[in-house]
């Protein structure tokens, strides 16, 4: 086994470092910013004399929904600097600006209202970057691009914007204080990846200065060049959040709450530091749990695990540096619910419903010549409960033992976009065997970044030594056809579930996809996607667990109309999980067919309807959906 590995990671470590020097990249559009002197008051208005003096940016082009073609409304953009912040300034015309719309919303949310956004590589790496936007109403969206396009809203930053609607349209004014962003400070004058776009919503139109084809692949690899900033350097970086917080809980009497109630408080902060322009220290002391949204009830039948998303702000920042094929780290599991819970209870006197993090911290960053880190520790404490047993003593029992989580992630990035990372993961707690795990992963671009080779390969000790592989090969761009097909492994002692999470082990398979799309406005269309998959895998006894194919499309329909249709078929196969390690079970052939269709324009209602009908272990399916939304003004929908 170990020379088979060995010679695969050779094959790939040649295979990279070949493509690692087969660089191209288009680089068209460039922007010059100029130095201003004098402060700027962010009103929208644009009355400062260093907005005549600054270049403009022009020659936007629509993204949608006459994708390349000229826009219906001029943008003019210009970008001025001083040594605190970058200040954008945005004018747009608009021939009826009385139909502009400006709509209210909670923050990182449009309202379907007009918008202008700024996204700016500061790293200049091609693959990363930060957007900001603001709509004509003021509410603020701003974001994490990563993988050369990928979108997280979840990251939030503190910068100013404000809009004002004229006579001609609109304008709009921000300014980006540097430490919103990561850049390389060693530089006489810098350059970065930028995009302009700006939203339409009663003609459904998006407008983008740097223009990329639907036959590239790629989004920041694609950014036009903001140039000319000198003389500036990455701000400190710091932020306190503490908390305090006290609830009340109200329930009806009982043995173990006899006055039916219960109070409790609690006391943390978090810390943010930059340790560097490109570094950042995040750390917590008893991150809070009662600022995130409560996880919704879930009845889950199955026998699989519920995955939930991280909502605590702690992990969320930054959690894409740890992100690989397999989730090697899933950050829900430090500081869950308590697991060793004791058999003779009658009722509990208390019982902790998660496990106190005592402190936590993480570095994360990306180096100047393109090495990524991030690096993470967490200590859990002891907890215990207090319960009364069935002979009727009160008792104390210890339900979790303490416990030092940590995750290391080291990725080298390309300029061609490739990139080979290695990540580890281990767990050591008191009066528990340490579980470990760890890994390669690659994504190796080929032919200015239209094909694609991606994988991993993951070993674990939990419980045994397991193995897992995974390797998929893609044509991620052209003008009417892309596909992928792929395959993936896990042994029978694969498990990365005390730090990672993962449905089940004792499993092979592969699947494929094929796309025939049109995006040319051909006929009443405005565009179409057009997909065949197929999909088949076997547990490592041999035994057929899935297989199945379908054809589905989607067609978006000159007048802001689209509709879909589909179906699918499944031959009969067997389930080695439904019995819960009983003997295998049947499943019949099953098959179902869809469609639906919905409006998509900014009117006052919108409505749309779906069906769908099939068949399932020998039974019958049929469901039918309308659904309406009325919008009376900017402030009330239905």
């Amino acid at each position: 086994m170990l020379t088979k590995v060995t010679v695969l990671l050779t094959i790939i470590i040649t295979a990279f470092t070949a493509v690692a020097l087969s660089h191209s990249l288009q680089e068209d559009k460039e922007y010059s910013a100029i130095r201003t002197k004098q402060a700027l008051k962010i009103d929208g208005w644009l009355n400062e004399p260093i907005w005549k003096k600054a270049p403009t940016a022009t020659g936007f082009i629509q993204d949608y929904p006459e994708r390349g073609k000229a826009p219906t409304e001029s943008t003019f953009v210009k970008i001025v600097y001083d040594d605190e912040a970058l200040y954008v300034a945005f004018i747009c015309f608009d021939s009826e600006p009385d139909k502009i719309v400006r709509r209210l919303a909670k923050r990182d949310q449009s309202g379907n209202a007009d918008f202008i956004r700024i996204e700016i590589d500061s790293y200049h790496d091609h693959r990363t970057g930060y957007l900001f936007q603001i709509n004509t109403a003021d509410i603020q969206l701003d974001g994490y691009r990563y993988n050369d396009g990928w979108r997280d809203d979840s990251w939030d930053a503190v910068w100013d914007g404000r809009a004002q609607i004229t006579d001609f349209g609109y304008t709009a004014e921000l300014k980006i204080p540097y430490s919103c962003l990561r850049f390389n400070n060693h530089r006489v004058e810098h350059t970065w990846g930028i995009n302009l776009l700006r939203y339409i919503p009663r003609k459904n139109e998006v407008l983008v200065w740097s223009y990329v084809p639907p036959d590239n692949q790629g989004y920041n690899s694609r950014f036009g060049h903001l140039t000319g900033i000198r003389g500036i350097e990455p701000r400190t970086h710091l932020e306190l959040m503490p908390y305090a917080v006290t609830s009340g809980e109200s329930e009806p009497k009982s043995l173990g709450n006899p006055d039916g109630r219960d109070y409790a408080g609690d006391l943390g902060v978090d810390f943010k530091y930059g340790l560097t322009s490109n570094l950042t220290l995040d750390a917590t002391i008893n991150p809070d749990f009662g600022q995130v949204e409560a996880d919704p009830a879930v009845l889950n039948l199955s026998t699989f695990e519920t995955w939930y998303p991280e909502k605590r702000p702690f992990f969320i920042e930054g959690d894409k540096y740890f992100e690989t094929k397999f989730t090697l780290f899933y950050s829900r599991r430090i500081g869950q619910r308590p697991g060793d819970w004791p058999d003779d209870v009658d009722y509990y006197v208390r019982e902790p419903k998660n496990t106190t993090i005592l402190g936590a911290g993480k570095i994360t960053g990306r180096t100047d010549n393109g090495w990524v880190i991030g690096f993470l520790n967490s200590v859990t404490r002891e907890e215990e409960a207090t319960y009364v047993n069935e002979d009727g003593q009160r008792l104390t029992s210890t339900v979790e033992q303490p416990a030092n989580w940590n995750v290391t992630r080291i990725k080298r990035e390309f300029d061609n976009g490739s990139s080979l990372g290695i990540i580890g993961t281990a767990v050591h707690q008191e009066k528990h065997t340490p579980v470990y795990a760890g890994g390669l992963d690659w994504d190796l671009k080929f032919a200015d970044r239209r094909y694609l080779f991606d994988g991993q390969i993951v070993g674990s000790q939990y419980d045994g030594d397991g193995l897992a592989a995974f390797a998929a090969f893609r044509r991620e761009s052209g003008k009417h056809i892309r596909w992928a097909f792929g395959s993936e492994y896990e042994s029978e002692d694969f498990n990365i579930n005390r730090i990672g999470f993962i449905g089940r082990s004792d499993y092979a398979g592969g699947w494929g996809w094929w796309q025939y799309r049109n995006q040319d406005n051909w006929w009443i269309f405005r565009d179409m996607y057009h997909n065949l998959n197929y999909w088949q895998s076997h547990n490592l006894d041999g035994d057929k667990i899935n297989i199945g194919a379908n054809y589905n499309a989607t067609c978006g329909v000159k007048g802001n109309w689209a509709f879909w249709y589909g179906f699918e078929i499944e031959p009969e196969h067997y389930d080695d999980r439904e019995t819960r390690d009983g003997p295998l079970y049947w499943n019949p052939e099953s098959h179902a067919s869809w469609y639906g269709a919905e409006t998509d324009f900014p009117g006052w209602i919108n409505y749309g309807a779906s069906l769908t009908w099939g068949s399932d272990r020998d039974g019958r399916i049929l469901s039918s959906s309308v659904w309406t939304t009325l919008k009376f003004s900017d402030r009330l929908k239905i």
